[in-house]
């Protein structure tokens, strides 16, 4: 079938362009179902990925919480040699890292932001834009690699003592770590 309408097609109305409107609703009701049924089985892929970590981590856990207790997540010891663990050094170090990290983020990017939609020139807004985004990337690339560990330098207040954990990594990449009472001074 020709494109171009014939004497016979414009007298039947085919390519008359109410005819064509509703071919093109239908073609775009089609791609819109489609889309749809791809989007909500990739956003379920997400959700079952989710589970999936989710379940994968209570059941790795499950062994320490029955040696340790509730209490692990806690307590602040990290003995090796007595076999007493804690995370709330771990706990504290992941969410204060996040909690500095968008402390800095939030107004850079709300500065940049307004920066580029209100004062830059037309002509520098792509470039620059792109240049920030690149930015964004390699410094979230390298802040995995570099962030440095948190048992180096946070100090935990337990009751009226504080102890602050120093950690030296081995030769074999396993971290020593201490626990050392401070001395008020």
């Amino acid at each position: 079938m020709s494109s171009q309408p014939t004497a016979e097609s414009l007298a039947a109305g085919e390519h008359s362009p109410a005819a064509s409107m509703i071919a093109i609703a239908r073609r775009q009701q089609l791609q819109d179902f489609w889309f749809h049924k791809i989007t909500m089985l990739f956003s379920l892929v997400v959700l079952f990925a989710l589970i999936g970590i989710i379940a994968s981590l209570i059941i790795k856990a499950v062994p320490t919480f029955q040696k340790f207790g509730l209490g692990f997540v806690w307590r602040i010891e990290w003995d090796i040699v007595n076999e007493e663990f804690g995370a709330l050094i771990s706990i504290f170090g992941t969410l204060a890292s996040a909690t500095i990290a968008l402390l800095i983020a939030v107004p850079l990017s709300f500065g940049i932001a307004l920066f580029l939609t209100e004062n830059c020139p037309v002509w520098l807004r792509r470039p620059l834009g792109t240049a920030v985004e690149l930015l964004g990337i390699r410094t979230a690339c390298l802040a995995v690699h570099l962030r440095p560990n948190a048992r180096d330098w946070i100090t935990v207040w337990r009751g009226h003592e504080r102890y602050r954990y120093s950690g030296s990594r081995a030769d074999s990449g396993f971290h020593d770590f201490a626990l050392h009472r401070c001395r008020d001074a």
